[in-house]
């Protein structure tokens, strides 16, 4: 299910790419200085997965010998981090 809060997504092989939008429709950013970028990724850290931002964009790209188990953690963990950055 796709996120309001979501916007481009774009990936290639085990690299992924995810832009973090205010409005989803009109692809509005948050204003900068609500830092949205840095929350969710210091959630995914807390949730021990490490990944890194520019701005409100967000990348991860788990290595190649990732096994599907630590890849469904890794998209569990997504869901948690977002629903506990826009609560």
């Amino acid at each position: 299910e796709a996120h309001p809060h979501v916007g481009e997504t774009r990936g290639l092989g085990m690299m992924a790419a995810g832009e973090l939008v205010e409005e989803k429709a009109a692809r509005k950013r948050f204003d900068p200085t609500l830092k949205i970028g840095e929350k969710f990724q210091a959630k995914m850290t807390d949730l021990g997965v490490w990944s890194r931002i520019n701005g409100d964009r967000y990348f991860i790209a788990p290595p190649l010998t990732t096994t599907r188990s630590e890849i469904d953690r890794i998209v569990e963990a997504l869901g948690k981090a977002l629903r506990a950055t826009f609560a």
